[in-house]
């Protein structure tokens, strides 16, 4: 099943309410549906942001559908090991090799919150963003 389908059913939303919401025509909707067609960007934009949702998750570019949200998380995480690394270097109550593998993990986290952004430059979160 694509995305243009799958999003418009979580929605529960007929195609022929969809249709006059946001004036795509009912043909055009069932061929993006039926994969005969891709949504021209206008009518991307349309679909991507009435589901908010990135344009590129909307095609299938990108399995993430909100980098503002998983960033945020991997952002937590990342302040949690550096309160962990704190916290384990002021109380000496760690070993160096633990303190070795939470400095990796904080590590491995910013790369990736780097990454994600730099996706989220490519792909953008909505087709207005």
């Amino acid at each position: 099943m694509n995305r243009v389908r799958s999003l418009r059913i979580e929605k529960g939303v007929e195609i022929s309410m969809l249709s006059y919401v946001l004036g795509i025509s009912q043909d055009s909707m069932h061929a993006y549906e039926d994969l005969d067609k891709q949504p021209n960007w206008y009518n991307a934009s349309l679909l991507a942001d009435y589901y908010n949702v990135s344009q590129a998750y909307l095609l299938g570019e990108t399995d993430v559908r909100d980098y503002s949200k998983l960033i945020e998380d991997v952002q937590d995480e990342l302040r949690e090991a550096k309160q962990e690394l704190r916290l384990a270097r002021r109380n000496n109550w760690i070993s160096p090799d633990n303190i070795r593998q939470i400095c990796n993990r904080k590590n491995l986290l910013q790369a990736r919150v780097k990454h994600l952004k730099e996706e989220q430059r490519k792909y953008g979160n909505s087709s207005t963003r």
